[in-house]
């Protein structure tokens, strides 16, 4: 392939084998394969209730979201952070969430530790070979972002350049 590929929601992508099929990036520079959902800007901060729907911002941008997008808190750990789907997004400083906050209550949540995308949902990328050879890419050769139900599955990076073969970055 010669530009990146691009796949969003509902995409399997699945070979004959990781032998038969093969995605050959060696002959062009920085592409890959990309499964991606776009993060979208809020700042502020914000506060959540545990056993509520509602969701309270302090010079947040809520309209910058949408309604099915994803709400990220990140906490201490991986263990403790959570995600929940939006319902509705009232103004700038208020949103309903589709379920309940069921982890403790927290205020003040900087923009560090909260995210919210509009995830691509349930992509597959089985049975094949992504052969980067000595591309001289500086990201990854896939890269899998702002993903949901997502399976990854007998396949095999060929990995010769200065870049990662592999990039996760919020995976649910």
């Amino acid at each position: 392939i010669t530009s990146d590929l691009r796949l969003y929601s509902n995409i399997w992508l699945v070979g004959e084998g990781v032998g038969a099929t093969i995605i050959d990036l060696q002959d062009t520079s920085g592409v890959g394969v990309l499964f991606e959902g776009t993060l979208r800007t809020i700042g502020g901060t914000i506060s959540v209730t545990e056993g509520s729907t509602a969701v309270t911002g302090s010079s947040t941008t809520f309209t910058n979201a949408q309604a099915d997008d994803y709400l990220f808190i990140f906490g201490s750990s991986v263990a403790e952070g959570a995600y929940v789907q939006i319902a509705s997004i009232t103004d700038d400083t208020n949103l309903v969430l589709k379920n309940n906050w069921l982890q403790p209550s927290r205020s003040g949540i900087g923009t560090s530790l909260v995210k919210i995308i509009k995830a691509a949902v349930n992509c597959c990328f089985k049975d094949l070979t992504v052969d980067n050879g000595a591309n001289p890419a500086t990201t990854a050769s896939v890269q899998i972002r702002y993903a949901l139900n997502f399976l990854c599955e007998n396949v095999r990076v060929i990995n010769d350049s200065t870049g990662e073969g592999f990039l996760i970055d919020i995976v649910g």
